[in-house]
């Protein structure tokens, strides 16, 4: 099954707090600070220049957050706290570092909820979800995402509610079946953002509206919704912009224009490293990396997929490393070191099975239902009121209305029953097919790898035409019983001596295949590289030599 690579956003501002009516630049706001008034006044002010740097200046802010958290400690003010907590996690978040920004996030959330401010609380929900998302727990991040959503709507948070929108609609990205769904949250997201002209939101929903279209063909329609974002981000001169550049040098890259598409993934990658945003750094590095390859320059692609790959590990971003280790085992068959190609190949494929499991799948299902629930049930608990209100007029229409009521709710507690009964099906048939899907696509992965390394083996094996040089009159059967074999043949020429090894390994299949690769490789370096020629010497060499790269002691069981 096919996961998207989409990006994954935070929308974190936006939650008015500002110590001021009117607006103040940023040198004024810091120059203000250094005048020392230790009140209220002064941590607000150190809050909003955490708001002003927490993007291009990730450092920075937590200095000025931690002086901030400290004063409102001191003055026992609460709702100060909370925010300074906030901007430490925003601070980590930005440079990778999630286990700490976790931990600010957290503290953040009970502050907020011990002070009853549920626009702090929605926001905190949104920023662990953001957390859980990046580290492929997709279920906990929807249920904090549905949480976010509920309260965001309960008190009318409009940059909220498109805030957690583009989220789950970045959860239901991940797979190819629920890619519809994803589309509508995002464009609800958008009707939202323009409406209230929230130049961050129309930026980050396009940038996402952009990825479906050019994982779908559609590079055209992709390209468009790109500018329009980097347009909303420059506009709002904020906002995810190194990212939406290297999209757009994804387009050109595909289209081959080389030279738009290395313009615009260099200046991502200036950009992110500005803003020290290490996912986005990898994200630059490896569209960098998947161009220069596509290009047909292994060498610079090489480079930046080990960058890559030394970043993504650095901050446990599993959706950048798992698309890091295809393309280094792309490089690496492109370049014919196969071993090097099928190691990255079983890490793609190992890396692969963690991302999206059926389990989470059944609980984004139950979750994306419980709030359909949620909602429906506060609709009702609205018209209950209305009903309640109209009845005050007088008896005979309170009796009337009450009686209409009642056979409504009859009506509709028979109709839910049916309702439901239908989704179950409905559920239980989705998800034995899905279970049907995974099961063949896991078996068709399989028996890929065995063919790929079937393929590998078979390239390292003496070519034909070297052996019709070296004897003429010759025949090979070679007949693997398991599609790779256990059994393997080599021939050398040194100087007039001809080398010729027929080898049967321990072990069949991919276990015997490996042993045969080692065997190659080692009857390389002892006749080719060393000029060993004496057939019992060969023997012992290879032998000792087994044992050392097996690590083998001797002990029981081995």
């Amino acid at each position: 099954m096919k996961f998207l690579k989409v990006l994954i956003v935070i929308i974190l501002s936006g939650l008015g707090y500002s110590g001021y009516s009117q607006k103040v630049d940023l040198k004024t706001m810091i120059g203000n600070v250094n005048k020392g008034r230790n009140d209220t006044v002064e941590v607000k002010l150190l809050l909003d220049i955490c708001d002003s740097l927490f993007r291009s200046k990730p450092v920075e802010t937590l200095q000025y957050g931690t002086t901030a958290l400290d004063l409102a400690r001191n003055l026992r003010y609460q709702k100060g706290e909370a925010y300074a907590l906030k901007y430490l996690g925003l601070g980590y978040f930005i440079q990778g570092k999630y286990v700490n920004a976790m931990k600010y996030f957290q503290q953040a959330l009970e502050k907020f909820e011990a002070i009853g401010d549920k626009k702090g609380i929605a926001n905190m929900l949104s920023n662990i979800g953001v957390i859980y998302n990046n580290e492929s727990n997709y279920a906990k991040a929807l249920e904090l995402y549905l949480q976010s959503l509920k309260i965001s709507e309960e008190i009318n948070d409009s940059i909220r509610a498109v805030t957690v929108l583009i989220n789950i609609g970045l959860i239901y990205s991940k797979k190819e079946s629920t890619i519809d769904k994803a589309e509508e949250n995002y464009l609800k997201a958008l009707r939202i953002s323009e409406q209230i002209n929230y130049l961050i939101g129309i930026g980050t929903v396009t940038v996402n509206l952009g990825e479906l279209f050019m994982v779908k063909g559609d590079n055209k329609r992709a390209l468009v919704y790109f500018e329009k974002s980097l347009d909303a981000f420059k506009k709002a001169k904020t906002g995810n912009i190194s990212y939406t550049l290297i999209n757009i040098g994804k387009i050109y890259a595909k289209d081959k224009y080389y030279q738009n598409a290395f313009k615009y993934l260099e200046e991502a990658l200036a950009l992110a490293e500005q803003n020290n945003s290490k996912l986005e750094i990898s994200q630059a590095f490896l569209g960098l990396a998947n161009t220069y390859l596509q290009k047909g320059d292994t060498q610079k692609a090489l480079s930046f997929f080990k960058q890559a790959e030394k970043l993504t590990t650095e901050i446990g971003a599993l959706s950048e490393r798992k698309e890091t280790y295809n393309g280094l085992a792309r490089t690496y068959a492109k370049r014919r070191d196969f071993t090097n190609a099928y190691h990255y190949q079983l890490q793609e494929s190992d890396l692969k099975d963690t991302l999206f499991t059926e389990t989470s799948q059944m609980q984004l299902s139950q979750l994306q239902l419980q709030y359909e629930i949620e909602t429906m049930l506060k609709e009702n608990e609205v018209l209950k009121r209305d009903v309640k209100l109209n009845e005050t007029k007088n008896r005979v229409q309170m009796l009337a209305i009450g009686f209409l009521f009642l056979g409504f709710i009859v009506v509709a507690i028979f109709t839910g029953l049916i309702a439901r009964a239908n989704k179950q099906r409905k559920i239980a048939n989705a998800q034995l097919l899905e279970k049907n899907e995974l099961i063949t696509s896991q078996a068709q992965a399989i028996t890929d790898s065995i063919i790929y390394a079937q393929r590998i083996q078979q390239s390292v094996l003496p070519p034909e035409e070297f052996m019709q040089q070296l004897i003429h009159d010759h025949f090979i059967l070679f007949k693997p019983r398991d599609v790779v074999s256990g059994d393997f043949y080599w021939f050398a020429k040194i100087e007039k001596q001809l080398i010729v090894t027929v080898a049967d390994c321990t072990g069949h299949g991919v276990p015997g295949a490996f042993m045969s690769m080692l065997g190659m490789s080692l009857l390389k370096e002892i006749v080719l590289k060393e000029y060993i020629t004496q057939p019992d010497i060969i023997l012992k060499k290879l032998r000792k030599e087994i044992i050392r790269s097996l690590g083998q002691k001797g002990t029981v069981g081995e």
